[in-house]
Order: C-alpha cells, then sequence, then structure tokens
C-alpha cells in the first residue's frame, strides 16, 4: 500500500501558484494516494482564452468596426523608420503653440496627489464656458454644459441620450471615422451624405 509519505513528488516551493490536492482512488485491493496538480491562475488563464470564449462575445462586439487609425499606424512607424517623410491627417495634432499660461500653471502645480476632479465639472471651467458663449450671442446656464472627457464621449452621449435603437442619422462624409463605431454602439444607423471636394465640400 502507497501512501502520502511514500510519495517522492512534492510540490515546488519556488512555484507558490502551483497547488496540490489529494485524491484517493479506492480499488479491490488496496487505496491508493495520488496528487493532482491544480493549474495555477495563469495557466487557467491561458487556457481560458479559446475560441469558444471569443464567441462569447456581444454582437454588438462583433460589429464594431476596427479603428482605420490603428489598422494604418504601423504603416506610417514602417515608412517612418525607412526615412520617409510621413504627413499625419488623422489625430487633429494642434499646430499652434500652447499658451504660456497653460504652461506655467503646469509648471507651478504644487500637489502631493493628483485628485479626482468634481463629476460635473470644474465650476470655474464651466463658468469660463458660459463667458465664451455669451461673446458669441449664446447664452447658457451652468446646467446647460455637461462636461466631457473630450469630444468623442461628448458624441457617444449625445446619440444614447437622443437616438433610440434602429433609428437613422444623416452625417456629412467623409467624416470622424469614430462616428460609425458611436453610432453602432447606440444601435443607430449612419446614412451618410457624400459631400465632393469639387464642392468644397458644401452640400448646396
Amino acid at each position: 500500500m502507497s501512501d502520502l509519505n511514500n510519495d517522492k513528488k512534492t510540490p515546488d516551493p519556488k512555484q507558490p501558484l502551483a497547488r496540490h490536492a489529494v485524491r484517493k482512488q479506492s480499488t479491490s485491493d488496496n487505496t491508493r494516494t495520488t496528487r493532482k496538480e491544480i493549474p495555477s491562475p495563469d495557466k487557467r488563464t491561458k487556457q481560458s482564452t479559446s475560441d469558444n470564449d471569443i464567441k462569447r462575445l456581444s454582437h454588438r462586439a462583433k460589429i464594431m468596426p476596427a479603428s482605420p487609425i490603428r489598422r494604418l499606424a504601423p504603416y506610417a512607424e514602417k515608412a517612418k523608420s525607412a526615412g520617409i517623410k510621413v504627413y499625419h491627417l488623422n489625430i487633429g495634432q494642434p499646430d499652434v503653440e500652447t499658451p504660456v499660461e497653460i504652461i506655467n500653471g503646469y509648471k507651478q502645480i504644487d500637489l502631493k496627489v493628483l485628485e479626482y476632479g468634481p463629476s460635473a465639472g470644474l465650476k470655474t471651467y464651466i463658468q469660463t464656458l458660459i463667458n465664451y458663449y455669451q461673446k458669441v450671442r449664446i447664452h447658457l446656464a451652468p446646467d446647460d454644459i455637461l462636461i466631457t472627457t473630450g469630444g468623442s464621449e461628448a458624441i457617444a452621449f449625445a446619440l444614447q441620450a437622443t437616438c433610440d435603437p434602429g433609428e437613422e442619422i444623416i452625417v456629412p462624409e467623409p467624416f470622424y471615422t469614430n462616428y460609425l463605431g458611436f453610432a453602432i454602439m447606440a444601435g443607430v444607423k449612419l446614412v451618410p451624405n457624400h459631400l465632393s471636394g469639387k464642392q468644397l465640400f458644401s452640400s448646396g
């Protein structure tokens, strides 16, 4: 009869994630004790990322279009590494200098912890926006302004707040490529209105 003391295979102390369970197997003439290794968390993670798991993605995830910007970026990097001049027309990078007041504000900041701001936005920022729009004869109150993290979040929020699934939105084309992804997330169909450069991209 073999028992646990006679089992020479012991867990490797250098692999703390590998656990072992004791299991007894009964036979007609003896009882044998064996060890069964339980996969460590990292192994279980690798095993779970199978084709079956990918099939469990939502329908929304499956129909989401790939980002054209990310798809083309490797080609741009490869061209630049070959010494080719690349003009990036995709990310809207500013071509004007950042105001010195903003740069100095970052340099002079004295914080030990950079905390989250108010979820509704900084009151000083909201008031600055109100003052700006007043200059162009648009009168707003603080409750009329919703602060978002960039324009993309604002567009996604606007689609989901104003459109029901199955509705259509007319969008002048060419348009920002992420509009399509935002529309799919909201269950909305984009109907592009193609504008030609020969008409100076005017629908009139």
